[in-house]
């Protein structure tokens, strides 16, 4: 169980030190770009960069892409509970653990099925329709990076509920006061 403990802290470090840095410096590159756009497009005798429209529309794939797994583990993503809330703990744990265990699967299909899109865009060596001819492959890889990332997320959750038993946790009865936590028994 500790070698568990240190995997889903690992992935849980990684995500909150390394990605969320990385892609917040993308969104300051992002802005940069599409500033320097706005400002050469207003001087005199400048054109704006061609170059803008494109990149920034792979940057901000790429920062989507990237945000999914950060967002799953700050719990960003759209939930609805209204359902979870009528229900008894217990089996409203049961089905949130089977929902992240299906959006797992979910998940690594979509990240094989991208993979195998990017292998085709390799083969045939894709480019884009702009004047800078692109190769596409390069910057779709941000989509794989992002599933990867999410990948690894819903993993550290799949572990950490089963294993760890994490949102096993319940009110406690008003015999044991209201501020207590009783785990569900199993």
């Amino acid at each position: 169980m500790n070698g568990i403990r240190k995997l889903i802290d690992g992935i849980n470090w990684f995500t909150d030190r390394i990605v969320a840095r990385i892609f917040a410096w993308m969104i300051l590159g992002l802005m940069l770009l599409i500033l320097a756009d706005v400002i050469t497009r207003y001087l005199p005798f400048m054109r704006p960069l061609a170059m803008s429209d494109e990149f920034g529309g792979y940057a901000l794939v790429a920062i989507t892409m990237g945000g999914l797994g950060y967002a799953w583990h700050q719990g960003y993503h759209v939930k609805v509970e209204f359902f979870l809330n009528m229900i008894p703990p217990k089996v409203a744990w049961m089905l949130t653990t089977i929902t992240t265990v299906v959006a797992f699967g979910f998940t690594l299909i979509i990240t094989y099925a991208a993979w195998e899109h990017i292998q085709q865009a390799f083969l045939f060596k894709t480019r884009s329709n702009s004047w800078m001819r692109t190769v596409v492959a390069y910057p779709q890889l941000s989509m794989i990076i992002g599933l990867i990332l999410l990948d690894l997320q819903l993993l550290a959750e799949v572990l950490d509920r089963l294993f760890m038993g994490r949102g096993k946790s319940v009110p406690a009865t008003a015999e044991k006061g209201a501020t207590e936590t009783a785990l569900v028994a199993e």
